[in-house]
């Protein structure tokens, strides 16, 4: 029997769809019953040749730096060994071949013996969390050893990337189990299959020639087919969807054959740009409003137009301004990125994971730190990163930022996320996140979890996590539904530069709230909230970990980072009625949850707040 919140989700994610989507659902529900009689063409399929036309993609290996080389030898070093990174800061002891039931931070496991319809990735039997089972079932470390292989002439790590490779198909059957659940996680395994393909097809050794044939025989048609049949659709048309076209793309470019089962490079990639479009604002911002996922469908839509030579003029332009809202709006050190992340990434490229927002930004600005993108996927995108001394702002997406000096600020005034579901998004209007020096100071407090802690997450995506002014009583919307649905999403706020503040205004389930920005090198940063009424607001300051609280006297804090540097926080106004500390919990990664501080003040009508140098 479904319980009462089952069918309230249900009930509000039919409310989500179209018509068009409901009947495709069911039609799609049809598929599922018959999908082991439709697996047929797959018997009769036969892949084709390779493209060689992709093997222009290549980098020359003579680019590569010894630095480059040293790091790519150190990372597949470590994996042989069984120390994997998962999400970029985990390290998990991992057996040889990899356990690919196996959730790693939990010591869960998830069934791989039965039908993926039947298998509820929501709430998976003895805990484990699906998004920790498919990290490592992304192939990003088999694609890790391919690279070691054809940089470092380590043929050994090819022939390892191979026997896990073989090892996944004799316990992944297509269609069983955890694995095929996600019809992303199934294209993001064909984007890094055709990168592992196309490093170890060109080895110098004939038997990891002829067992790179044998595998992609196997896995290319199977993966190819079942992300054209379950690709995603109408509400759930995000980013899913890009990963999914991406997959295509990449696959049909090198065996063309695929049409046959699938679909052409050609009609994918129209798609792709049609999606893009619609997924990207015109100033560049991501509409799902979560900046680490704005990365994930860029370096999508980068490698779809890498191996199809170029796109459509209106597509280009979109993502040259992606670009460069990335490099401006993301920060490259302690990084506490707004709306979801679970700091996935598509394709091992950087040389350090632990640093891949810095890689990113570096290689967009055409700096060494990006190094290792730049040989991998050649020279950036063509784009001016503007002057940032003045506000900067994205009307359409709804942020603005500034550096001053030593000081950034990140100003969040957008809607609440991309289509009916949101899915992405988090109650984060009129947020500003502040760093100094390349440390944080005002955090986003991060995502925390995806299925395993849903109350985690349900307090970092709230608005008390979040620093803009929320009524003492609460806001009953919008409303969080289950782990990806939004209902009843507030309106987007007003945003606009008034002489050297930038101005946010909201309305949302009570009285109309203003907030003004400003930051100076000199005076750092001062924001001013008001309430059109009476009622009581509260404003929740939190604190990256770094720094302690030292109350010092009529509502003035002193901030002392572990490194020594010293701030002053303080409120300015009549209308205070209590200040207060706590004791909250933030989240730097995905599923990494560390204690921290944050100062609470709860006011009337007005109140001004200051953080600058302590003097």
């Amino acid at each position: 029997m479904i319980g009462t919140q089952s069918m309230s989700w249900y009930w509000h994610r039919l409310r989500a769809m179209d018509g068009s989507e409901i009947a495709g659902r069911i039609v799609e529900k049809g598929r599922e019953l018959g999908g082991r009689r439709s697996r047929d063409q797959l018997s009769g399929f036969r892949l084709g040749p390779v493209s060689f036309e992709t093997g222009r993609l290549m980098p020359d290996p003579k680019q590569a730096s010894e630095l480059l080389r040293s790091n790519l030898r150190a990372k597949a070093t470590a994996i042989r060994e069984g120390r994997w990174m998962l999400f970029g800061w985990k390290e998990v002891k991992m057996s040889d071949p990899p356990r690919w039931d196996w959730d790693a931070v939990h010591d869960r496991t998830a069934p791989m013996d039965e039908p993926s319809a039947s298998v509820d990735h929501r709430q998976l039997r003895g805990g484990a969390d699906p998004r920790c089972v498919w990290e490592i079932n992304r192939w990003s470390e088999p694609v890790i050893l391919a690279q070691n292989a054809w940089l470092n002439g380590e043929v050994e790590d090819a022939r390892r990337a191979q026997r896990w490779l073989r090892d996944w198909l004799e316990k992944n059957p297509i269609g069983e189990g955890i694995n095929w659940t996600s019809c992303l996680e199934v294209a993001l395994r064909l984007i890094n299959f055709t990168w592992v393909d196309q490093l170890l097809r060109v080895s110098d050794d004939a038997q990891v020639r002829a067992e790179q044939e044998a595998l992609a025989l196997k896995i290319v048609p199977e993966h190819t087919w079942w992300v054209w049949r379950h690709r995603s659709f109408g509400s759930s048309a995000n980013n899913h969807l890009l990963g999914e076209l991406t997959g295509l793309i990449l696959a049909a470019r090198r065996w063309p054959s695929l049409i046959g089962i699938a679909c052409s490079a050609e009609k994918a990639w129209q798609q792709m740009q049609e999606q893009i479009l619609i997924q990207f604002a015109s100033d560049g911002g991501n509409r799902e409003q979560a900046l680490h996922y704005h990365l994930f469908a860029w370096e999508m839509a980068w490698q779809a137009q890498r191996v199809m030579g170029g796109g459509r003029p209106e597509f280009g332009a979109v993502i040259n301004r992606a670009a460069v809202f990335f490099a401006v709006m993301a920060q490259a050190d302690e990084p506490w990125d707004f709306g979801d992340s679970d700091d996935a990434e598509v394709t091992p490229l950087t040389g350090d994971r632990r640093r891949s927002v810095a890689e990113w930004q570096g290689w967009i600005r055409h700096s060494p730190v990006g190094e290792s993108l730049a040989f991998w996927l050649g020279h950036p995108p063509k784009v001016e990163i503007p002057d940032l001394q003045e506000w900067h702002v994205f009307p359409e997406s709804g942020h603005a930022v500034k550096q001053a000096g030593p000081w950034r600020a990140r100003f969040d005034a957008s809607p609440l996320g991309f289509g009916k579901m949101a899915a992405h998004g988090h109650l984060d209007a009129l947020h500003v996140s502040l760093w100094i020096g390349g440390k944080a100071v005002l955090i986003d407090p991060g995502t925390g979890a995806y299925y395993s802690d849903a109350n985690l997450r349900a307090r970092l995506a709230g608005w008390e996590a979040h620093n803009g002014p929320v009524p003492e009583t609460g806001r009953h919307g919008p409303e969080r539904m289950g782990p990806f649905l939004w209902v009843r999403h507030h309106e987007a706020p007003r945003l606009r530069l008034e002489g050297d503040a930038a101005v946010a205004c909201l309305a949302c389930d009570g009285p109309f709230v203003k907030r003004e920005v400003r930051l100076s090198e000199e005076r750092g940063v001062e924001i001013l909230d008001r309430v059109c009424n009476s009622l009581r607001h509260n404003v929740t300051w939190i604190l990256a970990p770094d720094w302690k609280i030292a109350p010092f006297g009529d509502g003035r804090f002193r901030l002392i980072h572990e490194d020594g540097t010293r701030l002053m926080l303080e409120f300015d106004g009549l209308d205070a009625v209590k200040v207060e500390c706590l004791d909250v919990e933030v989240s730097p990664h995905f599923l990494e949850v560390r204690a921290s501080r944050a100062i609470r003040l709860c006011f009337t009508r007005e109140v001004r707040t200051r953080v600058q140098t302590a003097l």
